[in-house]
């Protein structure tokens, strides 16, 4: 099958080991795009870069999930939910990258360029999680809102595990028997 037609057109079936390693590429390249949400492409291009490329491994989430659920006799309605929920994950999670970008100022740039909120962010988080800070109400509302983004990609996670070990419902290619 065309690689292009494998991870964009829905028509079709796909086995369980193609599932597999396709869907472990698109997991890694999602992983691996948020590299995009850097500093020097945030504010060159904006966020459009990471949003086209989260649509498009979405659709292809989306296609393969619908493929295999073709292949194992199962409906794909699921999968396309699960997409759809994604989706608007993505959207808020946009939304604040937005916010963030939009309203910080020249202010709190280091001489080198970078700018300090990430890095403080994090240092916050290690602190939160490892008991170094005493939290309000407003820091567990905050881990809260976090881990309710997050939950989709892991849901989605277990779903294609669960997807990719369903059997088969096509028929087996009979043996070939040579001729006499």
């Amino acid at each position: 099958m065309d690689p292009l037609a494998l991870l964009f057109s829905r028509s079709g079936h796909i086995a369980r080991q193609p599932f597999a390693i396709a869907i472990v590429g698109v997991y890694l390249a999602s992983f691996f795009s948020q590299s995009l949400l850097g500093e020097p492409i945030l504010s060159k291009a904006g966020v459009w870069p990471v949003a086209c490329l989260q649509a498009a491994l979405a659709w292809m989430w989306t296609v393969l999930h619908v493929k295999r659920l073709r292949d194992a006799g199962r409906s794909p309605g699921v999968a396309v939910a699960f997409a759809c929920i994604y989706a608007i994950a993505l959207l808020v999670v946009l939304a604040i990258v937005l916010s963030i970008t939009m309203g910080s100022s020249g202010s709190n740039e280091t001489p080198g360029g970078g700018n300090l909120i990430p890095f403080l962010f994090v240092i916050y988080l290690f602190a939160a999680l490892f008991g170094g800070l005493q939290l309000n109400a407003q820091a567990y509302l905050l881990m809260a809102f976090a881990m309710l983004l997050f939950t989709p990609v892991l849901i989605g996670f277990g779903y294609s595990i669960w997807v990719g070990t369903r059997p088969s419902d096509q028929p087996a290619p009979l043996p070939r028997v040579p001729a006499a």
